[in-house]
């Protein structure tokens, strides 16, 4: 008998109810501080990406450039890069992004134009429209058409 009451004395109690809305509580309020953060991590990352991208297409124009003295317009047949009907490049499979090569007057200078699609038009709408010149300009607007190219271009 008395081995049977040390049992019940030190047995393990579980949590009541209250206790578990706490930690449900505390667990939600984490969750809503941590996910708009990630949120925004995740489309910094893919605006460094898409940049690299732009960077890494403009070296393959000056090359074409110095082949061809011209740039090319349509990226697909130059670069053997994917493209749709309207002459965009799509530059990643999940679609974040499009870009597209816009002359004003000739050939001899050429602008790569990429604009943000889907969620990450959503998410940062502050780099919607990029553009790098062959000249090295840089510049970027947001969804209203608001100059950015400080925040998009030059910080990270």
């Amino acid at each position: 008998m008395k081995g049977l009451a040390m049992i019940n004395q030190f047995s393990i109690r579980g949590f009541n109810l209250v206790e578990l809305m706490i930690c449900v509580a505390i667990l939600g309020i984490i969750v809503s501080l941590a996910v708009p953060s990630y949120i925004h991590y995740i489309a910094q990352a893919n605006r460094t990406e898409a940049l690299k991208e732009l960077v890494r297409v403009m070296n393959m124009q000056e090359g074409y450039y110095t082949e061809h003295g011209e740039y090319a317009l349509l990226l697909s047949p130059a670069f053997g890069l994917p493209s749709d009907e309207h002459g965009f490049l799509y530059l990643f499979d999940s679609g974040h992004y499009k870009m597209r090569a816009q002359s004003q007057q000739t050939s001899l200078d050429v602008t790569l134009v990429i604009k943000a699609q889907g969620a990450q038009l959503q998410h940062d709408s502050q780099c919607a429209d990029m553009r790098l010149s062959a000249s090295g300009r840089k510049s970027s607007r947001d969804h209203k058409g608001n100059v950015t190219t400080q925040t998009c271009w030059y910080t990270n």
